[in-house]
């Protein structure tokens, strides 16, 4: 961990070298702690088809909310935010999961082809690449996946990833995705996240390196929309749930070691092609 963790705030760059550079970054980033703060490829082979699958929908649909926090000094990629304010984006999502569901087909029978070992498992295919866990991640994307999605308002949300935690990354990310929604004078918004409904599994996962969190932990700010148990990442038994909070209920206080950057195609307010 960086000893000065100094950053700056900003939004996806846009200039065409920088934006592939953030891009890149991000998606590193979601591969790297998505996994309930692990790494992905633990379950899934390919972290780039993952981190495609999270991470494109956001970009396609609503690149203008999508944040980024690089180091001062290293230019790191220590978080990013990816939030929304359109209501049809669900909707269109789905899209994205069906191209993604066929381009993981494509990839698992060429790797069958061509390596026929990592189809039949053992520490090799472990190693190299298609494994039992990916084809079971397989299975669950184009049977039980879309019966596991709680009911979601047609409200904003978003989703932030930080490298570090308790350096005030993801407070400064969030703190500057809200500035926009009082802007917009939003008032509610919401989340999807996983949580561990028993102490005991929770403990569990705890002691494994795994990052979760209770229901009380989203309890004690937000309220419950609806939740529905998820084999997302089984064997472990995890609750996926919406929660909703008030827009004015959020403070938008951070911390005094970074900065925000505004591009000037999205200095001014409300400019945003897509609004809700």
């Amino acid at each position: 961990m960086p000893s000065d963790m100094d950053f700056i705030v900003r939004k996806l760059s846009s200039d065409s070298d920088e934006r592939d550079e953030d891009i890149a970054g991000i998606k590193k980033l979601c591969s790297d702690r998505s996994y309930l703060g692990k790494d992905v490829a633990e379950v899934f082979s390919y972290r780039d088809l993952w981190a495609d699958l999270i991470i494109d929908p956001y970009l396609e649909l609503s690149s203008e909310h999508v944040w980024v926090a690089r180091g001062k000094e290293t230019g790191e990629m220590l978080g990013y935010l990816t939030g929304v304010v359109r209501e049809d984006f669900y909707p269109l999502q789905d899209r994205f999961v069906n191209e993604y569901v066929d381009r993981l087909s494509k990839r698992g029978l060429l790797d069958v082809f061509f390596n026929p070992v990592r189809f039949f498992g053992s520490a090799t295919s472990l190693l190299a690449g298609l494994n039992h866990q990916t084809i079971e991640f397989f299975r669950y994307l184009k049977t039980r996946a879309r019966e596991e999605i709680p009911k979601r308002p047609e409200t904003p949300h978003f989703n932030v990833f930080a490298r570090y935690d308790n350096r005030g990354i993801a407070r400064a990310l969030i703190g500057a995705f809200f500035q926009e929604l009082r802007q917009r004078a939003v008032p509610r918004f919401h989340i999807t996240a996983l949580h561990v409904p028993g102490d005991r599994l929770r403990q569990e996962l705890e002691k494994k390196g795994f990052r979760v969190r209770s229901l009380d932990f989203f309890r004690a700010e937000y309220s419950i929309y609806d939740c529905v148990p998820t084999n997302i990442f089984a064997p472990y038994e995890l609750t996926i749930c919406c929660f909703e909070r008030e827009v004015s209920a959020v403070s938008l206080r951070v911390g005094r070691r970074n900065d925000f950057e505004t591009p000037r195609s999205f200095a001014k307010p409300g400019a945003s092609a897509i609004d809700r």
